[in-house]
């Protein structure tokens, strides 16, 4: 007896972890600076810095960069700004590591802060951190069996392998045009952007990613009569991002996040301050995998012949779905007391996911909604105000096909800002609209038993003569496979000798099973 096997590559995703980190610490306004008289808004951004693998424990280290805007003890003064950064670390205990490769990823969750006098400022954030591990691992089952005297079955397999995960910081800068119709900039308080987009063209080794960054410039105008302007502006971008492994048959998607801004403020040609040299850093997170079809032995068997097995148990992942489709949300703000909204200067938002699901065909995703507003307060000549408010929100999508409740799917959903807008309702609310990116793909875990090796031996004679010819009634759940293997036939002389057009058997029914020599 001959037998073949098929050599598959497998890589999964063995470590699946999520923690919260507390990193806090004190902002100190720099001696340039005016004192605090009050916090109009705390942003921050985390990243991963590094990430080390030793004694069987995994230890990250990240920073989060903060950008603070306030108004100054100084009546003179509108508003100001500060950018900071404080580092964080994180560790997990992972046995086995040593032979897995490691992603980490980091966002910022609850921001709090404390102003304790007006030249310190005490804030605390959590940070969500993402752990996943991958182990690569190759099996070699068996794919064909060669004998007269052996009947075998091959079953397909389509099964899914992330091939990369990969976290790329694409680097951008940009001469930013403020419109004729606006004022000159005295000084930039803050650079905020959603990177929108997500194209990808898949290359040996390589992908290579098309998105538009979407920003939002708060300046401080020449004029002292206008309190604080908002620009807004697209740049396009394309990077071509490292990806071991990928080539034409992946498919890839990718997710930004901005996680690092800078602005100066130029003159120009004219000799008016209506140049912005920015600066941005785009985390870009791929996703590369590939779904890859394999046929292999299932079961099997000899005809007078006696065949041993030997199996293994795996693991592998099966593609359901995947989509990548965009939704809006809508909140309503209301002001703080005592104050009129006059005019809104920005608005800027952030979702977070708090669980995924699925749940009557749905692909399902809890989350939260945070807004921040500026606006002038109308009641005040020139008085900057802002507004911070959490909403829920639930995403939902119908996917065909799929199992109402199944406990054995895995989810992976990203939900990301693209673009956001407010409008005054009246004096007391405004309304924003929120366009959110949601990216999910829906994996399903399948254990199967994989021959790995086969041995065909002669069978003990019996003394007692076999019967030419048996008649067998079939019982519910019977397959025309299962008898023949019983009988030590084969399915085409079950079929011939029952004048059978398919391989369907129905309960009850009477068959003709013959010898197969």
């Amino acid at each position: 007896m001959e037998i073949k096997k098929e050599i598959i590559n497998l890589r999964s995703k063995d470590v699946r972890l999520n923690s919260n980190v507390c990193a806090e610490g004190d902002i100190i306004v720099p001696d340039i600076k005016p004192d605090i008289r009050e916090v109009l808004l705390a942003d921050a951004v985390a990243s991963i810095t590094s990430k080390e693998y030793k004694n069987g424990k995994l230890y990250i280290s990240g920073k989060v960069n903060f950008t603070v805007l306030y108004k100054p003890e100084t009546e003179e003064e509108c508003v100001k700004s500060i950018k900071t950064s404080i580092d964080f670390s994180d560790s997990a205990d992972i046995s086995g590591g040593e032979n897995l490769s490691f992603f980490a990823d980091a966002k910022t969750e609850h921001i709090g802060f404390t102003l304790v006098n007006s030249r310190k400022l005490s804030v605390k954030v959590i940070v969500s951190v993402e752990i996943n591990g991958y182990k690569d691992k190759t099996i070699s089952p068996v794919s064909e069996i060669t004998d007269c005297c052996a009947q075998s079955k091959l079953r397909g397999y389509n099964i899914y392998m992330p091939v990369a995960d990969v976290k790329e910081e694409i680097p951008i800068s940009d001469f930013l045009t403020v419109p004729e119709n606006m004022p000159d900039i005295d000084e930039i308080l803050k650079v905020e952007a959603f990177a929108s987009g997500g194209e990808c063209k898949v290359m040996n080794g390589k992908v290579m990613v098309k998105g538009t960054l979407n920003t939002n410039t708060l300046y401080k105008p020449t004029d002292a009569a206008i309190p604080l302007m908002c620009v807004n502006h697209q740049i396009p971008f394309t990077e071509i991002i490292e990806a071991e492994g990928a080539d034409e048959n992946c498919v890839a998607n990718v997710c930004f996040s901005v996680c690092d801004t800078s602005a100066q403020a130029r003159g120009d040609m004219n000799g008016d301050t209506k140049i912005i040299s920015a600066e941005f850093l785009v985390n870009a997170r791929l996703k590369v995998s590939k779904t890859v079809e394999k046929r292999v032995v299932d079961d099997c068997y000899g005809i007078n012949k006696m065949i041993k097995t030997e199996k293994e148990n795996v693991k592998i992942l099966e593609f359901v779905t995947a989509d990548k489709t965009g939704f809006f949300e809508t909140q309503q703000v209301k002001m703080p007391k005592n104050t009129a909204l006059g005019e809104i200067v920005s608005v800027s938002i952030k979702p977070m996911i708090r669980d995924t699901y699925i749940k009557d065909g749905e692909v399902c995703a809890d989350g939260t909604l945070v807004s921040f507003i500026l606006y002038t307060d109308a009641g005040k000549t020139n008085e900057v105000k802002s507004a911070v408010t959490e909403s829920d929100f639930l995403f939902k999508r119908a996917v065909r096909g799929l199992d109402r409740n199944n406990k054995d799917l895995i989810i992976e959903c990203d939900i990301n800002a693209e673009e956001a807008h407010a409008d005054k309702v009246n004096s007391e609310t405004a309304e924003v609209k929120a366009q959110l990116m949601a990216n999910f793909k829906v994996l399903k875990t399948n254990e199967i038993k994989l021959i790995k090796e086969c041995e065909m031996y002669e069978k003990e004679m019996s003394d007692e003569l076999p019967s030419s010819l048996v008649i067998y009634f079939t019982k519910e759940g019977d397959t025309l496979w299962d008898v023949a293997k019983k009988y030590e036939t084969t399915t085409d002389k079950i079929k011939q000798a029952n004048e059978m057009e398919d391989e369907k058997l129905v309960s009850g029914r009477r068959i003709l099973i013959p010898k197969a020599v």
